[in-house]
């Protein structure tokens, strides 16, 4: 099996990090309930990086039908709930790309009231990726399913399914198990 810091310290062709996500075992949606810290895997998907500018730290499952598939840290450590539902996914990624660099390290406290929630914005189901059932996180506001797989019992692989950034190359995320007490609401 493979240290989690070479998967998180190298630079990914899409062709390979397909590969090694196709190879892991699936997970049923039960066995990753509570709270995940997320690491961005580095490939050239054009969202590469911009999840850790603007301060993700990861997802929190409470079960099947609650799950909080965006959490942001604020400047003083502090998690809360973000909803999804206001990022701006069709947005040209020029702009994106140049509002990230400082915009959210300034403004997550001013910006925290706009995308802080107190419901649940996601929901899990055990879908076939490839014909193998495995967890699945689909957003209910945006047009996105997070595929996960299983490196080992404290660390996942996510695959985002979505055409809407970029219909040639997939975004990959690293999700590692938080014992933290935190809950989103």
């Amino acid at each position: 099996m493979m240290e989690l810091n070479e998967l998180m310290n190298r630079k990914w062709p899409q062709q390979e990090i397909k590969a090694y996500f196709d190879s892991l075992e699936p997970i049923s949606t039960h066995m990753i309930y509570g709270l995940w810290r997320g690491e961005e895997v580095n490939t050239p998907h054009p969202m590469t990086s911009l999840l850790k500018k603007a301060n993700w730290y990861g997802k929190y499952f409470q079960d099947d039908n609650n799950v909080t598939p965006i959490v942001m840290q604020d400047k003083n450590g502090e998690l809360f709930a973000a909803n999804p539902g206001i990022l701006p996914l069709k947005a040209p990624l020029k702009l994106v790309k140049l509002l990230s660099k400082g915009f959210f390290d300034m403004s997550v406290t001013l910006i925290k009231p706009l995308f802080k929630t107190k419901s649940s914005k996601a929901r899990l189901r055990m879908m076939d990726y490839n014909g193998t059932p495995t967890a699945a996180m689909i957003y209910d506001q945006k047009p996105l399913i997070d595929y996960l797989k299983k490196i080992d019992d404290n660390t996942l692989l996510g695959m985002v399914d979505e055409t809407t950034i970029s219909k040639h190359q997939t975004h990959y995320f690293i999700l590692i198990r938080d014992d933290s007490n935190w809950r989103p609401f």
